[in-house]
């Protein structure tokens, strides 16, 4: 469950969003550079990782963000996982890297998100997978290269009104090279 602070009634709610989104940036800018700067040294890019986490969590913190986790403990850190999340907000993201920090996610996004100043960049260098979704070829390739790096954990954001149902994991999932197994748990 997300919970956000209430607001500040009449125009300190423009000046408390201005506030917030300049934190954001200056934020992302910050801790940008040690996770550009440790992601070569980095094989698997895990101390960038923990940067990554500490920016969501203090950005979840500044917007008023309080999450509160339940079912954590029915996931086991040494098993593979691939989570597929319905993105419907700007926190989903930041929500499951505090969410999940027992695991190092690897995010499945689209490749337009290279285009991004500083977020293209950290993402191509801590092994993020970008997507073309406009090519089936391509995104058969992407699934491969997700299922390659299976001892990382990885991320989907489903599109669409069935999101989230199992019919649609199995839908998405019937001609990749990752297997549904129908025995595997939904955690919502």
């Amino acid at each position: 469950m997300v919970r956000i602070w209430p607001s500040a009634p009449g125009s300190g709610v423009i000046l408390l969003a201005i506030v917030r989104l300049v934190f954001i940036a200056l934020n992302t800018v910050f801790w940008s550079v040690p996770v550009l700067l440790l992601a070569p040294l980095d094989r698997y890019a895990q101390c960038a990782a923990r940067y990554i986490r500490f920016w969501a969590k203090s950005n979840l913190f500044v917007c008023g963000v309080k999450v509160d986790i339940r079912g954590r403990e029915q996931l086991d850190p040494c098993q593979a996982y691939v989570f597929m999340a319905n993105h419907q907000s700007m926190f989903d993201i930041l929500v499951l890297m505090v969410s999940l920090e027992a695991f190092q996610l690897r995010w499945v996004a689209k490749h337009e998100l290279r285009k991004a100043p500083l977020l293209g960049l950290c993402m191509a260098r801590t092994h993020q997978v970008l997507v073309d979704r406009q090519s089936r070829t391509q995104a058969v390739t992407t699934i491969r290269k997700v299922k390659a790096l299976l001892g990382s954990r990885s991320c989907f954001f489903l599109k669409g009104p069935a999101a989230g149902t199992d019919a649609c994991c199995r839908s998405n999932l019937e001609d990749s090279p990752l297997r549904w197994r129908p025995a595997a748990r939904l955690f919502r």
